[in-house]
């Protein structure tokens, strides 16, 4: 078995999360095998334990880089914006369609988190969410100095779980709409719920 080179071992692990990214929005995370996601990149099974410790450890890291996206997402979307209110709306309505358009589902991330080896203890969980609020920090302060808005000294600790909040709503809506699909309409969040937030943060 060849050693593989730094820059072969980047691309080749960059090509095996491309094409779990594939598969998962196909087949699901239970349907997809290891051999679905090693055939298109061209190595053996076996060799994809050299570049991840389980299937669970793959997903896991596509889920955390899709997470990051998000992020992404919201920095191109406020790109210039100066007006606070329409940054919030923007901000929020971002996070939101990000949620609903997951390329994991509540299933998948259920799955996933069960399969995973061990439960994740406190510190890891805390290492998560630091994360998570990293890049929402710089998010916050470009945020204030495009607008010249202090948003009420809003923390950005306040600002992930004003972010959450909304994911939960995304989900419950998800839920209703198994039931009672006029109950899910989404208008009500994005033409009242975001809208009201986005104001009520930047009242005098």
């Amino acid at each position: 078995m060849r050693n593989f080179t730094d820059e072969e071992r980047d691309e080749i692990r960059s090509e095996l999360l491309d094409t779990g990214r594939k598969l998962l929005s196909v087949y699901g995370f239970k349907k997809t095998t290891i051999g679905d996601i090693t055939e298109p990149v061209g190595i053996a099974e076996g060799t994809f334990y050299r570049f991840f410790d389980s299937k669970s450890e793959f997903f896991l890291e596509l889920f955390l880089r899709e997470h990051d996206r998000r992020f992404d997402r919201i920095e191109d979307e406020l790109e210039g914006v100066t007006d606070p209110i329409e940054a919030l709306e923007r901000l929020f309505s971002t996070w939101t369609r990000e949620v609903e358009d997951d390329l994991f589902s509540e299933a998948d991330t259920h799955d996933l988190m069960k399969s995973h080896d061990r439960r994740f203890d406190q510190d890891e969980l805390d290492a998560e969410h630091e994360r998570s609020v990293s890049r929402l920090r710089p998010i916050l302060d470009a945020l204030r100095e495009q607008t010249g808005e202090g948003f009420h000294d809003l923390t950005v600790d306040q600002l992930f779980y004003i972010l959450e909040a909304l994911e939960a709503v995304v989900h419950f809506t998800e839920q209703i709409h198994d039931t009672d699909a006029e109950a899910s309409d989404s208008s009500t969040l994005y033409d009242l719920l975001i809208p009201a937030l986005a104001k009520g943060l930047t009242a005098d």
